[in-house]
C-alpha cells in the first residue's frame, strides 16, 4: 500500500458537529434503570434509557433534564425544540412568547408507555416515597375577535387581560390522576414527597393582585388553602417533610414593598412570624425578596435574607435625553471601576443571612454589611457558622495575589460572634459538627486546627515529611494545597492529600498523621484521590469501603482503586487503562452498583 493511500482523512471544521459527549447521567434508586444524554457539538441531542435487567436500550430525540421517580416507576424529562427550529425563530427575531417551547415527556418504566405534554415551562418531582409530580404550563395569549359589522380588513384583534400565572398540573402518571389549577406563579414539591404547595395570583379590575396559597397532601389527596390576601406574595418554600410552608407577603401596593415572613405548619392557616416591626431587627432594615429561604434539616430553624429597607425614589421630572450620565471614580476606591460596574447588580440585590428559631420564637442577624459572608454547616443543623469579611482588604486585592479576610465564629443559637482570625490569607473551614476549625496556613504550608470551644492552635501536619502543596507551582503566587478529602465520622479526624497519597490527621493534634494508603501512591507514582459516592453526606464513614480515583504520572493511565476501612493498607486495584474516566462514580441509593464514563483520544465517551 502506498504512503498516500494509507493516510487518514484530513480534519477540517466540518467534523466538529459529529463530535459527541455524554451529558447528565441519572440512575434509578433501585439501580435497574440508567438514563443519559448524548450531545453533539451542534445540533439535536438524544436521551437514552437503558434497562439493566434485559440490556434493552431505548432513545428519545432532544430529551434533557431527566429524573427518575423515587419509587422507580417512571422517568420524567424535558423535550427541547429542534435546533433548526430554534435557529430559524432566532433569525426571524421572534419575541420570547413566540419562540418554540419545551415539552414534558414521561416514560412509564413498567409498560414503556410514553406521555408527551406540550408547552411545559417547568416540572418538579420529589426525592422520596411518592409518584406525584407537578408541572407548570407555558402562558397562552388569547385574542378576542371583533364581532362588529366593520369590514374584515378594518377589524382590530385585541388581547384579553393577561394573568401573571398559568396552569399548574399536579399529576400522578402511574395512577393516571390529575388536578389542575389556574393562575399559578410559583410551586414547590417537598423533598420527601408529602406535599406540593403553590401560589395563585388573581388580578381584579383595580389592578391589585389577590394571592392564594394552597397545599396538596399527596397521601390524603386533599387540597388545603392556607393563605389569601391582597398585595404581593413571593418565595414559596417547603421544608423536606412538607409540613412547613413559608413565603414572603407584603400588603403594600407601592413599588418599594416591605415584606414579612409568613409560615404555615401542618396545613394550618399561615401566620406572620417575623416582620420589620421586630426590635431585634437592625433599624431601617427589612426582609428582602432577593434572598433565598431555607430550613434546617431538623425543622427547628428557617434562614432568610435581610437588607436595608428599599428607599422610595424621588419623582423623576426629566426625560432621558435631558439627563447627564457620568461614571465617577477615585484613586482610593476600594474596588477598581470595572469591578464596581460588574458587581453593581449583585450589590444592589445583596442580602444578609438571618435565622428564626421556631421553637424559641427568636430571631438573630447572622451577617451584616460589615461581615457579609457566612457559611452554614450540616444542612442548617449546626450550632456554629463561619463568617468572613474582606471589606478592609479590597483595595489591597488590586495589587496582591493573596486574598485577605477577617474570620468570625457565629453562634446560631444566640447570634453571638467571636473574632478568630484577622487579616489572614489562610483557607479556613469549619467541621460539619462545628467542633473544629481546619486552617491551611500559606506561610507554614501546613494544616492547622483550632477547637471551637477553646484551646490552642495546633499544627497537625508538621510530622509529614512530604509537601502538602503543589510542588510544581510556577507562578509568582502561593502554591495551593493539594486539598482535603473530607471529615471522618468520628468527628476527630480530617483526611488530606499530598501529591500521591491520602492522610488522616488528628484534629486534636495528639496522634501522629496516618498514611491511609500506606504510601502506595508514592511508591507507584500514582495520584490517589477520594471519590464521594453520597453527595449529601457530611462525613466519610470509617467502617465503609473507600473508593479512589487513580492517575499514573508516568504512563498516564487512569482508573479506580478501593481502600479497606481500618488500619492503613495498600489500595486494591479495580481498573487501570490508558483512558480518561469520569471524576465521579455514580451509585444508586438502594443497591451496591457503580457507574462511570470512559473515553480515549480515539473513542467518544461511553457509560460503563
Amino acid at each position: 500500500m502506498s504512503f498516500l493511500s494509507a493516510q487518514k482523512p484530513s480534519l477540517d471544521h466540518s467534523v466538529y458537529d459529529g463530535w459527541q459527549s455524554i451529558g447528565a447521567i441519572v440512575v434509578s434508586n433501585n439501580g435497574k434503570w440508567i438514563s443519559f444524554s448524548v450531545n453533539p457539538q451542534q445540533g439535536d441531542s438524544w436521551l437514552f434509557i437503558y434497562d439493566k435487567s434485559n440490556s434493552k436500550l431505548d432513545s428519545v430525540p432532544r430529551g434533557a433534564k431527566q429524573t427518575f421517580s423515587p419509587l422507580n416507576t417512571y422517568l420524567a424529562y424535558q423535550i427541547v425544540p429542534a435546533y433548526s427550529e430554534v435557529r430559524t425563530a432566532k433569525k426571524k427575531k421572534l419575541k420570547e412568547d413566540k419562540m418554540p417551547k419545551n415539552s414534558l415527556g414521561i416514560r412509564l418504566l413498567s409498560s414503556d408507555e410514553k406521555i408527551i405534554i406540550p408547552e411545559v415551562k417547568s416540572f418538579g418531582l420529589p426525592e422520596k416515597k411518592s409518584d406525584w409530580m407537578a408541572y407548570l404550563l407555558e402562558k397562552k395569549t388569547e385574542e378576542t375577535k371583533d364581532t362588529s359589522d366593520k369590514p374584515e380588513s378594518t377589524k382590530v384583534k385585541t388581547r384579553k387581560p393577561e394573568s401573571k400565572g398559568t396552569d399548574l398540573v399536579i399529576y400522578n402518571p402511574v395512577g393516571k390522576k390529575e388536578i389542575r389549577f389556574t393562575n399559578v406563579t410559583e410551586y414547590s414539591v417537598s423533598k420527601d414527597g408529602n406535599s406540593i404547595s403553590f401560589l395563585q395570583d388573581f388580578s381584579d379590575t383595580t389592578k391589585i393582585d389577590n394571592f392564594i396559597v394552597q397545599t396538596f397532601d399527596t397521601q390524603k389527596e386533599t387540597i388545603t388553602k392556607i393563605f389569601e390576601g391582597k398585595g404581593a406574595v413571593k418565595k414559596i418554600t417547603v421544608n423536606n417533610p412538607g409540613n412547613i410552608i413559608s413565603f414572603l407577603y407584603s400588603a403594600d401596593t407601592s413599588k418599594n414593598k416591605v415584606f414579612a415572613l409568613w409560615c404555615s405548619v401542618n396545613q394550618q392557616k399561615a401566620l406572620n412570624i417575623f416582620d420589620n416591626s421586630s426590635p431585634s431587627l437592625i433599624k431601617n432594615w427589612a426582609i428582602s425578596d432577593n434572598g433565598d429561604i431555607s430550613y434546617s434539616d431538623d425543622g427547628t430553624r428557617i434562614y432568610f435574607g435581610t437588607s436595608p429597607k428599599p428607599v422610595k425614589e424621588p419623582e423623576d421630572t426629566l426625560l432621558d435625553e435631558e439627563k447627564y450620565k457620568l461614571d465617577i471614580w477615585s484613586w482610593d476606591d476600594d474596588l477598581l471601576q470595572p469591578m464596581q460596574k460588574k458587581q453593581l447588580d449583585q450589590e444592589l440585590k445583596r442580602t444578609y443571612r438571618a435565622v428564626y428559631h421556631f421553637d424559641k420564637k427568636s430571631f438573630y442577624q447572622l451577617a451584616d454589611t460589615l461581615i457579609p459572608q457566612i457559611r452554614i454547616q450540616r444542612k442548617g443543623n449546626s450550632d456554629f457558622a463561619l463568617a468572613s469579611s474582606d471589606i478592609k482588604y479590597q483595595k489591597q486585592s488590586s495589587w496582591e495575589d493573596r486574598s485577605y479576610s477577617d474570620y468570625y465564629l457565629v453562634n446560631i443559637e444566640n447570634g453571638n460572634r467571636k473574632s478568630i482570625f484577622e487579616n489572614t490569607p489562610s483557607l479556613i473551614n469549619l467541621s460539619p459538627a462545628g467542633n473544629y476549625l481546619l486552617i491551611y496556613d500559606f506561610e507554614k504550608r501546613a494544616w492547622l486546627s483550632l477547637p471551637v470551644n477553646g484551646g490552642d492552635l495546633k499544627n497537625i501536619s508538621s510530622s509529614i515529611e512530604y509537601p502538602l502543596y503543589d510542588e510544581l507551582n510556577d507562578t509568582p503566587s502561593d502554591p495551593q494545597p493539594y486539598g482535603f478529602a473530607g471529615w471522618s465520622d468520628d468527628q476527630k479526624h480530617v483526611l488530606v492529600y499530598d501529591k500521591f497519597d491520602l492522610w488522616s490527621l488528628d484534629l486534636a493534634g495528639i496522634e501522629k498523621p496516618v498514611n491511609l494508603t500506606n504510601g502506595y501512591g508514592r511508591k507507584n507514582n500514582l495520584r490517589l484521590r477520594y471519590i464521594k459516592l453520597d453527595q449529601e453526606a457530611d462525613f466519610i464513614k470509617n467502617k465503609e469501603l473507600i473508593y479512589l480515583s487513580a492517575f499514573n504520572y508516568n504512563s498516564k493511565e487512569a482508573g479506580f482503586f478501593n481502600l479497606k476501612p481500618g488500619k492503613p493498607s495498600d489500595p486494591v486495584k479495580l481498573l487501570m487503562e490508558k483512558a480518561v474516566f469520569s471524576k465521579d462514580i455514580i451509585k444508586p441509593k438502594d443497591v451496591e452498583l457503580l457507574y462511570f464514563t470512559k473515553e480515549t483520544y480515539a473513542d467518544s465517551p461511553d457509560l460503563y
